[in-house]
């Protein structure tokens, strides 16, 4: 592929074109998203971006000019950014707290699933046509966006932003839901000790968005950490340049670097579902602690192994791979699915939504750091010294997991935020302090 572009890619417009769309997806994110969702509603800008997303994704098949490529890539990245942080969102305001962990996590595993997927794509594109075979891999995102378009119709808009908008049966009618989506019992019961006449009601004490995200300092360090340490860790390094990785390795022939990667996209599917079953049995915490764990372990394993000059490449690579099955297992049943769950949980509902879309952006930013730098920092300092330092990051984020992180399992969104408790009682202080 890196041949048929002009001009052709070394290694730093690789990193660019890598990067286009993820800075995309981080201005998107940030400073669209969040304040569109929250004016027009979870469901018209999901139903905006996906189709857009679906017409980027097919406008990049026919060219071969590599600025004008990365340009709709941004454009791309845009609609990527918005919708990134607004399914968890939506999903996590529909669910009942008993199952919001298992259904929001299957944003995730749905991620990984188009990982496998795109894995799988370049392995038969590649087979059947052998050149221009990358133009039928971007090509078939234009199907998902479609396929998103088409099923988010028949969605009912989200319960939690009709309340805020003072709509919905969270406030006055019922029927002003368009769909037979109810709320959880809590979050019903809330409601029901309102006033019948919003006339009777204090009026809302005005806040700026700033204000009200800092009214819960413990909320917005949490998501920043988990929104950095998300990304700084690894997780696409490996992602985005497995096959360079495995060639590094020592593993030769392009076939069998294909396949190591879609092993790598499989093993990646299988470690969510881990996460999907346990987050509403054993909670939050216990798995983040786990992964974080995993991840320190396969980073040190995956770095150690690159360092050592004097292996053979029949012993690196089965090392190596350890190492990444490992790292892969601890982030998807860890901070992979639970960083945008947590997101989705913590903050006030007249912030929510922009709110998470600032940790959205601030994901996607490092992101864009770690694909716009990696190639450059193995050439310069080398593959073992950087997953050693991601390793370092893994710890120091365990630490702060265990000291800071709360558990929110089983708590209605209105009890962790405090908005739904009263100022006594233990589910309103639960994020009141760092």
């Amino acid at each position: 592929m890196a041949k048929e572009f002009t001009p052709h890619l070394n290694d730093v417009l690789k990193e660019v074109f890598t990067a286009s769309l993820l800075l995309g997806a981080a201005l998107g994110s940030g400073l669209i998203g969040g304040p569109i969702s929250d004016k027009f509603g979870r469901k018209k800008t999901a139903l905006i971006f996906t189709i857009l997303s679906a017409i980027f994704a097919f406008a990049l098949a026919p060219f071969k000019i590599f600025w004008l490529m990365a340009a709709i890539r941004l454009c791309l990245g845009f609609c990527v950014g918005v919708v990134s942080f607004l399914t968890p969102l939506y999903v996590g305001e529909l669910a009942d707290p008993q199952y919001r962990g298992m259904l929001v996590s299957t944003y995730q595993l749905s991620v990984t699933l188009g990982i496998f997927l795109s894995y799988v794509s370049g392995v038969i594109w590649t087979n059947i046509l052998k050149h221009d075979a990358w133009r039928f891999e971007l090509a078939c995102g234009t199907l998902f966006g479609i396929g998103f378009f088409v099923l988010s119709i028949f969605l009912p808009e989200s319960p939690k932003w009709l309340a805020m908008k003072g709509k919905g049966p969270l406030c006055d009618r019922e029927e002003d839901i368009p769909g037979p989506l109810s709320m959880d019992e809590e979050s019903v019961n809330v409601s029901s000790n309102m006033s019948d006449h919003p006339s009777d009601l204090p009026a809302p004490k005005k806040q700026s968005f700033l204000q009200a995200l800092m009214s819960s300092k413990r909320a917005f360090i949490v998501g920043l950490v988990m929104a950095s340490a998300q990304q700084l860790t690894g997780v696409n390094a490996i992602f985005f340049y497995a096959p360079r990785l495995i060639k590094d390795a020592g593993l030769k022939g392009t076939s069998a670097k294909l396949l190591a990667t879609m092993g790598i996209g499989a093993w990646n599917v299988i470690s969510t579902l881990v996460s999907v079953f346990l987050v509403d049995r054993v909670g939050r915490r216990p798995l983040l602690l786990t992964g974080w764990g995993l991840m320190v372990l396969g980073d040190v394993v995956v770095g150690i192994i690159y360092l050592i000059k004097s292996v053979t490449a029949s012993v690196r690579v089965p090392i190596a791979m350890t190492g990444i099955v490992l790292f892969i297992f601890g982030f998807e049943m860890g901070v992979g699915p639970l960083f945008f769950l947590l997101c989705s949980e913590l903050y006030p509902p007249e912030v929510r939504g922009r709110a998470m879309a600032a940790m959205v952006m601030v994901n996607w930013a490092c992101n864009l750091a770690i694909g716009l730098s990696f190639l450059t920092l193995v050439n310069a300092i080398g593959t073992g010294t950087i997953f050693l330092i991601f390793a370092g990051i893994a710890l120091l984020s365990l630490v702060f997991t265990f000291f800071v992180v709360p558990e929110t399992k089983g708590k209605s969104l209105e009890a962790i935020s405090g908005t739904g408790a009263s100022p006594e009682s233990e589910d309103a202080s639960l994020l009141k302090s760092v």
